[in-house]
């Protein structure tokens, strides 16, 4: 699904929250020429889930290519 504007207004709760946690604990990055992509990256797989049902123009969570120390 394609993002259509649906954070030009911010009307809910729900995505009150996902600003919040992507300003805490996310990037945004703009991949010259194509898009922008926004990580998150939380140990809460099921919080990511729950973001995804909410925002389906979000990818399904992927587990980091980063190793843990």
């Amino acid at each position: 699904m394609k993002y259509t504007d649906e954070f030009k207004l911010i009307d809910t709760p729900n995505k009150s929250y996902l600003l919040g946690l992507i300003y805490s604990d996310g990037t945004i990055v703009n991949n010259v020429g194509h898009q922008y992509c926004c990580r998150i990256k939380i140990n809460d797989v099921e919080l990511l889930y729950r973001i995804v049902q909410v925002f389906p123009f979000f990818c399904q969570p992927k587990k980091s290519k980063v190793a843990k120390t």
